[in-house]
């Protein structure tokens, strides 16, 4: 009769899980789902930056360290993260409806002697870059959508050596807000 008994939990341990997964998206705190908001994506307006550190030795060799960063999250300083201080460099990826906003800094509190990007989502599907020294310098770039890879944005990158590997600030745009980023919007 144990046999069974454990069987039993066993599953209920395992819905209990699937639960969780599928109404995650019904907790959403940003209230950023569903057609009400005209939102595709089960997440809320955020940014993650992946931290890849190709000397990072664990289970997955260039395991990523995640950061999650929120709209009521303007941090000026990030080395108070998880992964700031280790050696590698950051991927992004930004989530919320077209005319997001928000701009990554090369420099702590906001600065911009060591570059910057700033990042507005020309429409509502997540966007990857995997490359944020991969733009042309000083200007206005439109990225189009690409199905099943990155939503479209709009991007301006005023560079700086080793960018990439020293994001240290980021301030995001407050949607309803004049746009303030160090360049004009386009």
């Amino acid at each position: 009769m144990s046999g069974v008994k454990s069987t039993l939990l066993c599953a209920l341990v395992f819905l209990l899980f699937l639960g969780g997964i599928f109404l995650t998206p019904l907790n959403n705190p940003a209230g950023a789902t569903g057609a009400a908001n005209n939102v595709r994506t089960t997440e809320p307006v955020m940014i993650y930056l992946w931290h890849h550190d190709p000397y990072a030795n664990g289970l997955c060799d260039d395991c990523p360290g995640l950061i999650k960063i929120y709209p009521d999250d303007n941090p000026g300083n990030l080395f108070e993260y998880p992964f700031y201080l280790r050696s590698g460099y950051y991927t992004a990826t930004l989530f919320g409806p077209a005319g997001t906003k928000i701009t990554l800094f090369g420099n702590i509190n906001y600065k911009t002697d060591r570059g910057y990007l700033v990042l507005i989502k020309t429409d509502d599907d997540p966007i990857e870059i995997d490359d944020l020294e991969g733009f042309s310098p000083n200007q206005w770039v439109e990225v189009p959508h690409r199905k099943d890879v990155s939503g479209g944005y709009k991007v301006y990158y005023s560079p700086h050596e080793f960018f990439k590997e020293q994001i240290s600030s980021l301030k995001w745009e407050n949607l309803f807000a004049v746009f303030t980023s160090p360049v004009p919007a386009n």
